[in-house]
Order: structure tokens, then sequence, then C-alpha cells
């Protein structure tokens, strides 16, 4: 059902001609944390409208100030822009922002996962100066510590918590605060068209890049559980990543990534058990992001042309 408020509210905005549902031909509401209506018109557009809940001025009630500061920050930085779907119209007072619908899910392969690893290292790089938006520090890295998030979904997944958790913390300390961060990368929040582009910026932060890129790392490290291969696909988007972005030190990154693709697989692992989701494949992820763990250097020599 396409809501009449919603039509009004965009027509009000001069983003339609006049507040009549006839010129919406259907309305999803691919609602989460916040309103996501996918809007498709009869002249073939499709939009995106993305709105908080609850008024901004209810007390602790959420917002996408987050995404906001991403699209103004990427108004000054076409590093940014170019990962971005393009925003038709924003509302900070209202808490609604309006995107284009940037294409079709992400299906990664050589050439394309190049184009993008590049990009996202352009991003990291041209937004180390802008941090204004607040470290989000990853929550898994604390999972397995006494005053971290339990549930018995997740409790089994682990053998040797002591030394998983011992890894977790050390990689916790050797966390950067560099530049701005998605925060949520995998291939869900990616669309591709002409380029990849990223969405969802709704926990954005200053961070470490290498969380950024491990996110990606893991959803190939899954496909590779499934038996979907994915080497060289992943061999292209590091590769590219790592020539684009050159670190510092070249080394400590890698070591630091690998261990955050192996969190981030754990991550996976835990969401999987909390979402009643197969224990089997649950444990088989924590089993690998345990090893990937105590054998930070695997993930390269397996990937070795991105080393």
């Amino acid at each position: 059902m396409i809501p009449q408020e919603l039509v009004s509210y965009l027509a009000a905005a001069g983003l339609l001609s006049k507040p009549c549902s006839c010129l919406i031909l259907h309305a999803l509401d691919r609602s989460s944390s916040h309103s996501v209506v996918d809007l498709k018109l009869r002249n073939g557009e499709r939009w995106i409208v993305k709105r908080a809940r609850e008024r901004r001025e209810s007390p602790g009630a959420p917002t996408l100030g987050a995404e906001f500061a991403v699209y103004e920050l990427a108004a000054s930085q076409p590093a940014l822009a170019r990962l971005l779907p393009e925003c038709l119209y924003r509302d900070e007072a209202t808490q609604t922002l309006v995107v284009r619908a940037a294409g079709e899910q992400y299906v990664p392969g050589p050439s394309t996962a190049a184009a993008f690893g590049a990009d996202l290292a352009a991003l990291h790089r041209a937004t180390q100066a802008n941090l204004t938006l607040p470290m989000r520090r990853p929550w898994i890295l604390d999972v397995l510590e006494p005053h971290g998030f339990g549930n018995p979904a997740t409790a089994t997944l682990v053998e040797d918590r002591p030394a998983v958790a011992s890894r977790l913390r050390l990689l916790g300390t050797a966390l950067e605060t560099t530049c701005l961060v998605h925060n949520d990368m995998k291939f869900d929040n990616c669309v591709q068209q002409d380029r990849v582009r990223l969405i969802d910026w709704e926990i954005a932060g200053s961070g470490d890049p290498a969380w950024d890129v491990a996110g990606i790392v893991q959803d190939h490290l899954k496909m590779a559980l499934q038996g979907a291969g994915g080497q060289n696909t992943l061999s292209a988007f590091l590769r590219a990543y790592l020539d684009q972005y050159a670190p510092a030190d070249p080394r400590a990154f890698r070591m630091r990534l690998s261990g955050l693709a192996a969190a981030r697989l754990l991550q996976s692992a835990h969401e999987v058990a909390l979402a009643g989701g197969p224990i089997s494949s649950a444990r088989e992820m924590a089993e690998h992001a345990a090893a990937l763990l105590q054998a930070p250097e695997s993930l390269f020599a397996v990937y070795r042309n991105a080393a």
C-alpha cells in the first residue's frame, strides 16, 4: 500500500508534480531500524526514501545523523561522492533522505572488484583529515570478554575462548582511527550500476580503514566456505585496494586486516546463530575465523597475488 502521507510530503518538497499516488507504481517498506521505502514511479524512476521512525524531538529518538553528515561531506569530497547513490532531497528537520536507487545488487567479479577496491582506497585516503564523526568500536572485539555480549545461541561457537578472546583484545588495541569508514561493509550494502556504490551509512564514523576492507574480505571467505570460489575476485579487490591505499606500514596493515576479517567472520557466525540459523554453518564460520586469527598471514598466502 502506498502511504499517502509520504506522497503528500514528497509533493510538498517539490519532488512530485502533485500529491497523487497514481504517480507511484508501487511502494515497498524495507524497514528495520528506520523506515526505508522503495518507490517505483510510473516514469520509470526508482527512489529510496529513508526516514527516522520517530520525530527527532522525542527523547532518545533515532536519527539519520551519520548519513546526513556523510552526504554533507560528499559535497567537498569527490572520492566519497562517487561511492554514494545520488541524493535527491534531504531534510534534517524531519529526518528524511531521498536518494535515487543506484542499481542492482552487487555481484562481484575480478574487474568490478578491482574498480571497487581502488574506489574504496581513494575514499579512505581522501577522508583522513575529516574525523568529524565519532569512532564506533566493533562490538565483536569484546564479545568474549567477561563484560561482553553473551547469548546461549553463540556460547558454543568458539572452542578455545580464552585464546580467541586474547587475539581479539590485541586487535582492539591495534585499531587505528584515521578516516571515514562505513562500518557495515558487506555485499548486501553494495549496489552496482556504472560502478559499485555503498548504501546504508547509518553507523558510519571515524575509524580504521582495515575494518571496512575486512567486511568485503569476509564475504569472499563465506563464498569460499560455501564452495562458490571467489579467490581471483578477492585477489583483484585486495591488490587494487592495497596498491591505491599504499599504507605506510604494509605488513602491519595486512596483519590488522587479516585479523579484522577473522573478527568480521566471527561476527557473521554470531549473527547467524542469534537469528536462529543453522548452527553448523555458524560453527564452520567461527572455526575458520579462529584459524585465521591464529595464522593471519594465511589470508595472503592463499590470495598471494594481493600480498
